[in-house]
């Protein structure tokens, strides 16, 4: 029995067709680039902007926004380590 990752050469008409047969069997399918939403972008940039300048002008406690940012940093990181590992 041959190999499915060998290479035919000079086999009969019926090891070839078996062999198409075989890999006939193996679909490719492709998979389309997801295309990033550029509304979630502008809001990301919105939000981060309104945080900023939130705490800039100290209307939340200072002390709740640096915890926050913090948090939301170590997640940033933990998910990029997760999906690192996938």
């Amino acid at each position: 029995m041959l190999h499915p990752c060998s290479v035919v050469i000079n086999h009969s008409n019926d090891e070839v067709m078996l062999l198409k047969r075989f890999f006939n069997g193996f679909k490719i399918k492709k998979k389309q680039a997801k295309q990033i939403s550029k509304f979630s972008i502008y809001l990301l940039v919105l939000f981060i902007t309104l945080v900023i300048t939130a705490y800039i002008f100290d209307h939340p406690p200072q002390k709740i926004v640096l915890i926050y940012l913090g948090l939301s940093f170590i997640t940033f990181l933990a998910y990029t380590f997760d999906k690192s590992k996938a």
